[in-house]
Protein backbone atom coordinates (compact mmCIF):
# COMPACT_ATOMS: atom_id res chain seq x y z
CA UNK A 1 0.00 0.00 0.00
CA UNK A 2 1.06 3.19 -0.61
CA UNK A 3 1.90 5.22 2.53
CA UNK A 4 2.16 9.25 3.10
CA UNK A 5 5.81 10.37 4.22
CA UNK A 6 4.45 12.11 7.01
CA UNK A 7 1.99 10.41 8.79
CA UNK A 8 2.22 6.60 7.08
CA UNK A 9 -0.54 4.99 9.64
CA UNK A 10 -3.22 7.52 8.00
CA UNK A 11 -3.72 7.34 4.11
CA UNK A 12 -6.16 10.40 3.26
CA UNK A 13 -6.61 10.80 -0.24
CA UNK A 14 -4.90 10.20 -3.48
CA UNK A 15 -6.04 11.19 -6.83
CA UNK A 16 -5.06 10.72 -10.70
CA UNK A 17 -7.02 11.93 -13.67
CA UNK A 18 -6.84 9.51 -16.80
CA UNK A 19 -6.49 9.40 -20.33
CA UNK A 20 -7.63 5.14 -19.85
CA UNK A 21 -10.09 3.70 -22.60
CA UNK A 22 -10.18 0.42 -21.31
CA UNK A 23 -12.12 1.57 -18.53
CA UNK A 24 -15.41 -0.13 -17.34
CA UNK A 25 -18.55 0.79 -18.57
CA UNK A 26 -20.41 1.14 -15.54
CA UNK A 27 -17.73 2.82 -13.41
CA UNK A 28 -18.75 3.81 -9.38
CA UNK A 29 -19.73 7.39 -9.53
CA UNK A 30 -18.53 9.38 -6.28
CA UNK A 31 -21.13 12.49 -7.54
CA UNK A 32 -19.86 15.48 -5.45
CA UNK A 33 -20.63 18.15 -7.93
CA UNK A 34 -24.22 18.96 -8.71
CA UNK A 35 -26.25 15.83 -9.50
CA UNK A 36 -25.70 16.17 -12.65
CA UNK A 37 -24.48 13.14 -15.16
CA UNK A 38 -23.04 13.45 -18.66
CA UNK A 39 -23.83 12.33 -21.35
CA UNK A 40 -20.90 11.85 -22.80
CA UNK A 41 -17.60 10.97 -20.81
CA UNK A 42 -13.84 12.20 -21.57
CA UNK A 43 -11.41 10.92 -19.95
CA UNK A 44 -8.36 13.28 -19.71
CA UNK A 45 -6.23 14.44 -21.17
CA UNK A 46 -7.88 14.43 -23.80
CA UNK A 47 -6.33 14.79 -27.64
CA UNK A 48 -8.37 15.76 -30.33
CA UNK A 49 -7.80 17.76 -33.73
CA UNK A 50 -9.72 20.85 -35.52
CA UNK A 51 -7.85 23.65 -33.35
CA UNK A 52 -8.66 22.45 -29.98
CA UNK A 53 -11.85 24.21 -29.77
CA UNK A 54 -13.57 20.73 -27.75
CA UNK A 55 -10.50 19.30 -26.69
CA UNK A 56 -9.73 20.05 -22.61
CA UNK A 57 -5.99 21.00 -22.50
CA UNK A 58 -4.54 19.40 -19.52
CA UNK A 59 -1.02 18.60 -19.99
CA UNK A 60 -0.05 15.30 -17.92
CA UNK A 61 -3.56 14.40 -16.84
CA UNK A 62 -1.99 10.95 -15.69
CA UNK A 63 0.62 12.52 -13.76
CA UNK A 64 2.98 9.99 -15.90
CA UNK A 65 5.43 12.62 -16.72
CA UNK A 66 5.87 13.26 -13.18
CA UNK A 67 5.83 16.93 -12.04
CA UNK A 68 5.70 18.27 -15.56
CA UNK A 69 2.77 20.86 -15.58
CA UNK A 70 1.26 20.86 -12.81
CA UNK A 71 2.14 23.42 -9.74
CA UNK A 72 2.33 22.03 -6.32
CA UNK A 73 1.29 23.77 -3.09
CA UNK A 74 2.34 21.87 0.26
CA UNK A 75 1.78 23.83 3.85
CA UNK A 76 3.90 20.48 4.84
CA UNK A 77 6.62 21.29 2.30
CA UNK A 78 6.23 18.13 1.17
CA UNK A 79 6.18 16.55 -2.98
CA UNK A 80 2.74 15.66 -3.97
CA UNK A 81 2.99 13.76 -6.95
CA UNK A 82 4.76 10.30 -6.22
CA UNK A 83 6.31 7.40 -8.42
CA UNK A 84 4.59 4.63 -6.38
CA UNK A 85 5.05 0.50 -7.46
CA UNK A 86 2.44 -0.60 -10.02
CA UNK A 87 -1.12 -1.23 -9.20
CA UNK A 88 -1.14 1.58 -6.57
CA UNK A 89 -2.30 4.43 -8.92
CA UNK A 90 -5.16 3.79 -10.75
CA UNK A 91 -3.12 3.58 -13.81
CA UNK A 92 0.38 4.27 -14.51
CA UNK A 93 2.83 4.37 -11.45
CA UNK A 94 2.32 8.29 -10.53
CA UNK A 95 -0.42 10.03 -8.79
CA UNK A 96 -0.77 12.86 -6.77
CA UNK A 97 -1.27 12.27 -3.26
CA UNK A 98 -2.62 14.99 -1.19
CA UNK A 99 -3.20 15.47 2.66
CA UNK A 100 -2.09 12.64 5.16
CA UNK A 101 -0.99 15.21 7.87
CA UNK A 102 -2.63 17.71 10.33
CA UNK A 103 -3.34 20.98 9.78
CA UNK A 104 -2.41 20.39 5.83
CA UNK A 105 -3.53 22.53 2.67
CA UNK A 106 -2.06 20.79 -0.37
CA UNK A 107 -3.02 21.39 -3.93
CA UNK A 108 -2.14 20.77 -7.42
CA UNK A 109 -3.07 23.27 -9.82
CA UNK A 110 -2.93 24.15 -13.87
CA UNK A 111 -4.18 26.64 -16.23
CA UNK A 112 -6.80 25.08 -18.51
CA UNK A 113 -8.85 26.02 -21.69
CA UNK A 114 -12.17 24.00 -21.05
CA UNK A 115 -13.98 22.62 -23.97
CA UNK A 116 -17.26 23.96 -25.88
CA UNK A 117 -18.15 20.51 -27.07
CA UNK A 118 -18.04 18.45 -23.33
CA UNK A 119 -17.68 20.69 -20.92
CA UNK A 120 -16.82 18.47 -18.31
CA UNK A 121 -13.98 16.26 -15.90
CA UNK A 122 -13.70 13.55 -15.07
CA UNK A 123 -10.97 12.11 -12.53
CA UNK A 124 -9.99 9.29 -10.13
CA UNK A 125 -10.26 9.79 -6.41
CA UNK A 126 -9.16 7.05 -3.55
CA UNK A 127 -10.57 7.85 -0.12
CA UNK A 128 -9.32 5.81 3.13
CA UNK A 129 -9.43 8.05 5.84
CA UNK A 130 -9.70 7.31 9.48
CA UNK A 131 -11.53 10.89 10.87
CA UNK A 132 -14.77 11.68 11.10
CA UNK A 133 -16.67 13.89 9.42
CA UNK A 134 -16.21 17.82 9.05
CA UNK A 135 -12.45 18.00 9.51
CA UNK A 136 -11.16 17.22 6.12
CA UNK A 137 -12.04 18.44 2.71
CA UNK A 138 -11.19 18.21 -0.56
CA UNK A 139 -12.18 21.11 -3.01
CA UNK A 140 -12.09 21.51 -6.66
CA UNK A 141 -12.14 25.14 -7.63
CA UNK A 142 -11.85 26.94 -11.29
CA UNK A 143 -10.11 29.72 -10.34
CA UNK A 144 -11.60 30.86 -7.26
CA UNK A 145 -15.23 29.50 -8.31
CA UNK A 146 -15.49 26.38 -6.02
CA UNK A 147 -17.40 23.77 -8.32
CA UNK A 148 -17.67 20.97 -5.55
CA UNK A 149 -15.99 19.93 -2.18
CA UNK A 150 -16.11 16.33 0.04
CA UNK A 151 -15.60 15.67 3.32
CA UNK A 152 -12.72 13.05 3.76
CA UNK A 153 -13.67 10.87 6.43
CA UNK A 154 -14.49 7.11 7.29
CA UNK A 155 -18.50 7.41 6.36
CA UNK A 156 -16.92 8.73 2.56
CA UNK A 157 -14.34 6.06 1.91
CA UNK A 158 -14.49 4.67 -1.36
CA UNK A 159 -12.64 1.30 -0.62
CA UNK A 160 -10.52 2.23 -4.18
CA UNK A 161 -10.08 4.13 -6.79
CA UNK A 162 -13.57 5.63 -8.19
CA UNK A 163 -14.39 8.20 -10.77
CA UNK A 164 -15.61 11.50 -10.24
CA UNK A 165 -16.77 14.25 -12.22
CA UNK A 166 -17.83 17.95 -12.91
CA UNK A 167 -19.78 19.64 -15.20
CA UNK A 168 -18.11 22.78 -16.36
CA UNK A 169 -20.55 24.25 -18.77
CA UNK A 170 -20.10 27.83 -17.24
CA UNK A 171 -16.05 28.05 -18.11
CA UNK A 172 -16.88 26.31 -21.76
CA UNK A 173 -14.54 28.04 -24.01
CA UNK A 174 -12.54 29.62 -21.45
CA UNK A 175 -8.94 29.26 -19.95
CA UNK A 176 -8.90 29.34 -16.05
CA UNK A 177 -7.03 27.56 -13.12
CA UNK A 178 -7.94 24.25 -12.04
CA UNK A 179 -7.32 23.01 -8.62
CA UNK A 180 -7.36 20.27 -6.60
CA UNK A 181 -6.95 21.20 -2.99
CA UNK A 182 -7.13 18.61 0.56
CA UNK A 183 -7.24 20.82 4.05
CA UNK A 184 -6.85 18.85 7.03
Amino acid sequence: TFTSPATPEKLTFKLVVTDRTDLPSSPDYVNIFNGVVPSHEIYLPLIMGGGGATAPAIANGDFEQGHVAWTEYSSGGYSLIYKVDPGIAHSGTWLAYLGGYSNATDAVYQDVKFPTLFPYINFWIYIDSDDSCGNDCFYLFVGEDLIGSLDLCTTNNTYGWVNAYAKLSSYAGITDTLYFIVET
